[in-house]
């Protein structure tokens, strides 16, 4: 009999999704010093306070659950990189 249980717990986490792709960002050495702390870049930060995941597997069925608390989103722009 197979039987399989996954359970993943999250507090305070942060999830960063790129604007564009990291390191394609244009940066013109001759016009400005390369900075100290070149940054993520653009992105949107989705902030999440919890987040459980359950997944169960079973010989007849497959279920998963989720239970989140309310998300905040902030965009990003790193102003060091044009």
């Amino acid at each position: 009999m197979l039987h399989v249980e996954i359970g993943v717990s999250i507090k305070n986490g942060q999830i960063v999704l790129p604007a564009g792709l990291p390191g394609y960002e244009t940066f013109d050495p001759a016009q400005d010093p390369i900075p100290a702390d070149v940054g993520v870049g653009a992105c949107t930060i989705m902030t999440i306070p919890e987040l459980q995941l359950h997944f169960r597997l079973h010989d007849y069925y497959m279920g998963m659950a989720t239970l989140h608390s309310p998300l905040s989103v902030t965009n990003y722009i790193n102003r060091n990189v044009a």
